[in-house]
């Protein structure tokens, strides 16, 4: 089990529920025990129109869990609001995006299993984010999110174009942007807390 906290950016790139000055706008804080098998993310997604880009995991399933305020999610073209209590189970391959649904900040356990190495990409992008390299849907450049894309492509894909073309065009950009300097993973450097996962996190998949 990975257990991570995040808060995500604003509207406007505001940095919300950050633990003091100069935190970054996801931090996380992980507790291990089942084998990798499942991350867990305590998330806090603030008001605003941004939103994930459409995408989906092609190896994975998701389980949100809204604790707090409401969050926004597209399916196959259809928009539905999640709120306090709701849960929604996104299997494998089906594109979606997700933003913040009402107008306060949404509390949400946000979880992926299996694991893979989806922790590996949430310390990447938080390190982007912490260095001013990514946007306020918090991704980072053209050639950043190519090398990106290419290494965690069992993780994570965009919904357009086809996986086919994605495939191609990252093959061209990637190495591009590993020989100017855009690595494919960074270690999160910065001191975060350490906390066991809740239980219920993974009784919500069956495992104890």
């Amino acid at each position: 089990m990975v257990r991570l906290q995040e808060a995500t950016r604003g509207s406007r790139g505001q940095r919300v529920g950050e633990p003091g000055d100069g935190a970054p706008a996801r931090v996380p804080a992980d507790g291990r025990g089942d084998g990798g098998a499942l991350v867990d993310v305590d998330s806090f997604w603030a008001p605003g129109p941004q939103a994930q880009p459409d995408h989906y995991h092609p190896f994975q399933e998701e389980r949100f869990e809204v604790v707090s305020g409401r969050l926004f999610v597209r399916l196959g073209g259809h928009g539905r609001i999640l709120r306090a209590g709701d849960v929604l189970i996104i299997p494998p391959g089906v594109p979606h995006e997700i933003s913040n649904g009402g107008g306060e900040v949404a509390h949400v356990i946000w979880q992926t299993r299996p694991a893979l190495e989806t922790e590996a990409f949430f310390e990447t992008v938080w390190c982007l984010g912490r260095q001013g390299k990514t946007n306020g849907q918090g991704m980072p450049g053209l050639l950043q999110s190519a090398v990106l894309m290419r290494e965690f492509a069992d993780e994570i894909r965009f919904a357009r174009p086809p996986w086919t073309a994605q495939r191609a065009i990252f093959g061209v950009l990637a190495p591009v942007g590993r020989l100017l300097g855009h690595r494919a993973r960074l270690r999160y450097p910065y001191p975060y807390t350490r906390r066991p996962a809740p239980p219920a996190a993974l009784a919500a998949y069956g495992r104890k």
